[in-house]
C-alpha cells in the first residue's frame, strides 16, 4: 500500500484543488403509430410539443368523491373500453356488461364521471350512458357496469363531454364544420342541436368523425362548448343560454395572438370556467407563414373566465 504524505492528504481534502466531471448520453426510447388502421390507443406520453392533430385521443378523466381518487377512461384496441384509477399501474380488463364486452366507436371520445360513463355504442352508433359501480372500478373489476340506457337513438360519432349525470355534450364534424349537440334528462332524454357549425374557411373537416381538441362546461346553468381552430390555434366557443333555451353565435374564447392553444378539457367551479390545454408560441417563417417557434417552450396552460367568453 502506498503511503500518502501529509501534503497529499491536505490537497485531497481541499475541494478547491480538484474537480469531478460526469458525462451521460441520454437517448429517447419511443413508440410510433404508422397508421390509424391499427386502432391502438396511445399508452405512452406525448413528445414535447403539439401532438399530431390527426391522432385520436379517446380518453377522459374525472374525480371520484366516492372513492377519493381519479378515474380514467380510454378507448382500447378494437373499440373496447378500459378504466384506470390514480396512483396505480393497473387497469380493468376490457369492460363488460352482462358478460359481453362494452364496445365503442374506435375514433370516439368517452366521457366519465363519478358513477357514470357516456360512450357511443359501436353496434348502433347511439349515445349511451353506463352506470358504474365505483367500488368495482377502484377494485379494477371489468364487471363494473350495472346498467345501460340510451341517451340519443340516432347513429352518430363524436367526442363526448360530461357536464353532470344528466347532461352531456357531443361535438363532431358535420357538413365540413363541427356540430355541437346538447343532451339533458329532466325526466327523459332530450336533444338540443346548435343550428349552426364551427366553420374554418380553409379547412374542411372529414364527415362524421369526432373533434378531439374540444371541451364543454356548464356555468350558471348555461352550456358552453369550445373547440381549437385547426387553422390558427385559437379557441372558439358557443353558448346555450339557460334563461331562454337558445343558442348564441360563435365567439373567440382564446385568440391566437401568434400562439396555439390545443384544448384538452374544461370544467367549472366557484363561478368560473377553466380551460386546460397545451400552449405554444408561433413565429413568422420569413415567407408570411406562421410556424411553431423552435426556441419557445411548450406549456400546459390553465385559463379561467368569469363569464365563459374570454
Amino acid at each position: 500500500m502506498r503511503t500518502l504524505t501529509a501534503s497529499m492528504l491536505s490537497a485531497i481534502a481541499d475541494s478547491t484543488s480538484y474537480r469531478m466531471y460526469a458525462r451521460a448520453v441520454i437517448k429517447p426510447s419511443r413508440m410510433y403509430v404508422t397508421a390509424l388502421s391499427y386502432n391502438n390507443a396511445q399508452s405512452w406520453s406525448e413528445a414535447i410539443g403539439i401532438p399530431d392533430p390527426n391522432i385520436p385521443h379517446g380518453q377522459d378523466v374525472a374525480y371520484s368523491a366516492t372513492n377519493g381518487g381519479f378515474v380514467f377512461a380510454i378507448v382500447n384496441h378494437g373499440g373496447t373500453l378500459r378504466l384506470f384509477k390514480s396512483n396505480t399501474s393497473g387497469c380493468t380488463a376490457n369492460i363488460t356488461y352482462l358478460g359481453n364486452p362494452l364496445l365503442t366507436q374506435i375514433q370516439s371520445k368517452p366521457a366519465v364521471l363519478d358513477g357514470y360513463l357516456f360512450f357511443i355504442d359501436a353496434a348502433d352508433g347511439y349515445v349511451k350512458r353506463a352506470t358504474l359501480d365505483m367500488n368495482a372500478v377502484f377494485a379494477l373489476s371489468a364487471a363494473c357496469v350495472t346498467a345501460i340506457e340510451t341517451v340519443a337513438a340516432t347513429a352518430t360519432a363524436g367526442s363526448l363531454h360530461q357536464l353532470s349525470a344528466t347532461k352531456v355534450v357531443r361535438i363532431t364534424s358535420d357538413s365540413h364544420g363541427a356540430q355541437v349537440v346538447y343532451y339533458t334528462k329532466p325526466a327523459t332524454w332530450e336533444t338540443y342541436t346548435w343550428p349552426r357549425r364551427f366553420i374554418f374557411p380553409a379547412t374542411q373537416l372529414p364527415s362524421n368523425v369526432p373533434c378531439m381538441y374540444t371541451a364543454a362546461a356548464i356555468l350558471n346553468n348555461s352550456i358552453f362548448a369550445y373547440m381549437t381552430n385547426p387553422e390558427d390555434g385559437s379557441v372558439i366557443g358557443v353558448k346555450r343560454d339557460s334563461h331562454n333555451g337558445t343558442w348564441g353565435d360563435s365567439f373567440i374564447a382564446v385568440p391566437s395572438d401568434l400562439s396555439q392553444f390545443w384544448l384538452t378539457n374544461a370544467f367549472a367551479t366557484n363561478g368560473r370556467i377553466f380551460l386546460n390545454g397545451q400552449f405554444r408560441r408561433l413565429m413568422d417563417d420569413g415567407q408570411g407563414e406562421l410556424i411553431p417557434d423552435p426556441d419557445s417552450l411548450v406549456y400546459s396552460l390553465l385559463l379561467s373566465s368569469q363569464d365563459g367568453y374570454n
